[in-house]
């Protein structure tokens, strides 16, 4: 009986053993789920948890637009709030159409309790009927760390906009250029333009924007319009050299059409321009006698009068290598451009014409009756060998 009872003792006290490294071992895992403070209960990134941010978005993440027009923006803010007890840290991400989707959100970093606004603004520029786009943004909440903005709506044509945007590829600065841009409605109430805005600010002084009902008579003419708007777009001379870029965007009466957009983009040029690869210099470089060489260059008046504008080749240095033959262009042509030829013939006599200490420089002297390019001077390096 000893061996038997001495068995039943070591069982009863393994039993013992085993449950208490049982117990100390499920105590000891309990610990890992325990908070700072260290209570028992189990942490759950669905609730307000100590020191983390919790993303919220006033009215949700998607916005319905309703109906828009073709060629119109509207903007919508959405509204974020961190509802958490840690400060939120939002960055932009990206615009599923960069196109059409325009947002100037570069980051922020919101407190607990405070809120922040994205604004987001669509432009119809697509041919679709319907749209839905969006713009995601990344944050620091672990339940939320992308999020999609959403924007939806549909795209109606009661309004017409001819032309959608104004082309200037060549300009005078020293005069305005006057622009016409007719809106046209197909719906019974009459189109009213309410403001006009100039959004980009660079040069935004150069420009003027005017706009009146449009007469009933030009409606008329167009098939099913009601009525209709006139603006008129001005770019004032002094425009500095160079090419350009602006928006104006029309508030009409018609809220369900949204804001109208007309693009204006151009280059503003001087009267008189000489096409040349350098800055007016027509680098011949080293000729062979026998082969000789024909080069061209071009020069274009801009906003002249082409009845009385006069160009002439006043001076060639050396005439006796160097000839320049000039062509002048149909007055009714659309673009006013003399053509020069400048030839070195065949058998011309070896000469160094380089600039410096290889010789003076070959030249070509242009008189013009321009009062700003009375004369114009092109640098014609060359030898021949």
């Amino acid at each position: 009986m000893k061996p038997i009872g001495l068995a039943v003792a070591a069982a009863a006290l393994g039993i013992a053993i085993g449950l208490s490294w049982t117990y100390i071992e499920f105590s000891s895992a309990s610990n890992v789920f325990q908070d700072h403070n260290g209570s028992n209960t189990p942490l759950s990134l669905n609730d307000t948890t100590p020191g983390i941010p919790k993303m919220v978005i006033e009215g949700g993440s998607s916005f319905n637009f309703g109906t828009m027009e073709r060629n119109a923006s509207r903007r919508h803010e959405f509204v974020i709030k961190n509802e958490g007890e840690a400060p939120l840290i939002i960055t932009p991400g990206q615009a599923s159409c960069p196109l059409c989707v325009e947002t100037s959100f570069s980051g922020a970093t919101v407190a607990p309790g405070d809120k922040t606004t994205i604004i987001v603004r669509y432009h119809t520029r697509k041919d679709k009927t319907e749209f839905a786009e969006g713009f995601s943004i990344q944050s620091d909440d672990p339940n939320r760390p992308i999020v999609q903005l959403r924007i939806e709506g549909i795209v109606v044509h009661a309004i017409q906009v001819v032309p959608t945007s104004i082309a200037l590829p060549s300009i005078s600065t020293k005069q305005d250029n006057h622009n016409e841009v007719k809106i046209y409605s197909f719906v019974q109430q009459p189109i009213q333009i309410e403001s006009a805005e100039i959004i980009h600010e660079e040069y935004k002084e150069f420009y003027d924007v005017k706009f009146d009902p449009m007469p009933a008579e030009m409606v008329a003419k167009k098939q099913n319009a009601r009525s209709g708007a006139l603006v008129r777009i001005t770019v004032k001379k002094g425009m500095p050299f160079g090419p350009f870029q602006q928006l104006i965007r029309l508030k009409t009466n018609l809220e369900e059409t949204g804001e109208l957009e007309i693009v204006v983009r151009g280059n503003v040029q001087d009267d008189i321009i000489i096409l040349l690869a350098d800055n007016n210099i027509l680098n011949l470089k080293v000729i062979e006698s026998e082969n000789g060489i024909k080069k061209k260059f071009f020069l274009t008046a801009n906003s002249v009068d082409r009845d009385t504008f006069d160009v002439k080749v006043e001076e060639v240095f050396p005439a006796n290598i160097l000839k320049v033959k000039m062509t002048a262009p149909n007055k009714e042509s659309k673009s006013f451009r003399f053509v020069f030829e400048v030839s070195v013939p065949p058998g011309a006599n070896r000469a160094t014409h380089l600039g410096g200490q290889h010789g003076e420089v070959g030249r070509i002297v242009i008189a013009t009756n321009h009062p700003d390019h009375q004369q114009i001077t092109i640098k014609v390096p060359f030898a021949v060998k």
